[in-house]
């Protein structure tokens, strides 16, 4: 009985390490400021605010070390935001931040816009002709900063909305 009672444990303890802890963080608010077009595809410079540094969300955590920092926007009718789902349509961006001013934080994403048809397996760049096609009658596209530290659930910031007309004009020519 003792045996089993010491494997219970120890089961109990291993499985409660893979646990993940919430980071008890504030959630940041973005607000978008412009972007530039960068040549080739579907790419943005998307200048925004936030009204926290991004770069401290997990440093004040036990144990916890920062995997990724990204910029994820989606481009589905109805946008969910989960680390379970994968958006078929999307922009994906780094992270950087490039400045400080009035009470807010300045961040630079390089942004470019994919789809994916196997479940994320693999992406490929979206064209012009379907960028158009999906932001066809809509204002703006959601994104969120997502970022990941070892050992804490994901942090995902508020939504940011980047206005669907200032993208369509940078939008190469054919």
């Amino acid at each position: 009985m003792n045996k089993v009672r010491v494997f219970a444990s120890l089961l109990i303890v291993s499985l409660c390490s893979a646990c993940m802890r919430d980071h008890h963080q504030p959630i940041a608010n973005l607000a978008y400021l412009r972007s530039q077009p960068v040549e080739g595809r579907i790419s943005f410079h998307l200048y925004f605010a936030s009204d926290l540094d991004l770069d401290e969300v997990y440093s004040h955590l036990e144990g916890s070390g920062k995997i990724g920092q990204r910029l994820y926007c989606s481009l589905e009718r109805e946008p969910q935001f989960s680390m379970g789902h994968v958006i078929p349509a999307f922009g994906e961006g780094s992270v950087e931040r490039i400045g400080q001013g009035g009470g807010r934080y300045l961040y630079l994403s390089s942004l470019h816009f994919a789809e994916t048809s196997d479940e994320g397996r693999s992406d490929r760049f979206i064209d012009q002709r379907r960028f158009k096609e999906i932001l066809a009658g809509r204002r703006s596209v959601p994104c969120k900063v997502v970022m990941t530290a070892y050992g804490y659930k994901a942090y995902f910031s508020n939504i940011l909305l980047l206005p669907a007309d200032d993208l369509l004009p940078m939008l190469p020519e054919q």
